[in-house]
């Protein structure tokens, strides 16, 4: 079950990438409905599949305005599959959550065709695992 739900943010991942690029216009609906539909369902996966996880969440904004290219908005997308592609190996269990944190945000900045905004998330998990010890 945990690897089907990887498996299907990772596609729905790159299904937005590819329309972000595509249509910038058109997915900031997409995103924003996404973002607010799945926030709860995120929160929940998060606390419920892991009992014993901690999770600290740090995010610096930085926004200005700029005309953004389709290079740039690209270059982007390129970087945030690669980066979302690591913290499946660097944190299987805080996918999800990332996903909401890191992806939908700048998802939301590339779709402004005028505004760039940098949000950097990061994510640490404590997951407690039961072992016997012998004595």
């Amino acid at each position: 079950s945990l690897s089907r739900s990887l498996s299907l943010s990772l596609s729905l991942s790159l299904f937005l990438c590819i329309f972000l690029c595509l249509f910038p216009s058109l997915s900031l609906s997409l995103s924003l409905s996404f973002s607010f539909s799945f926030s709860p369902s995120l929160f929940l996966f998060l606390f419920l599949s892991h009992c014993f996880s901690f999770s600290l969440s740090f995010s610096f904004s930085f926004s200005f305005s700029f005309s953004l290219s389709l290079f740039l908005s690209l270059s982007l997308a390129l970087f945030l599959f690669f980066s979302l592609f690591l913290c499946i190996f660097l944190f299987p269990f805080l996918f999800l959550f990332l996903f909401h944190f890191l992806f939908l945000r700048l998802c939301l900045s590339l779709s402004f065709p005028v505004h760039f905004s940098f949000s950097f998330s990061l994510c640490l998990s404590l997951s407690h695992t039961h072992s016997l010890s012998l004595f």
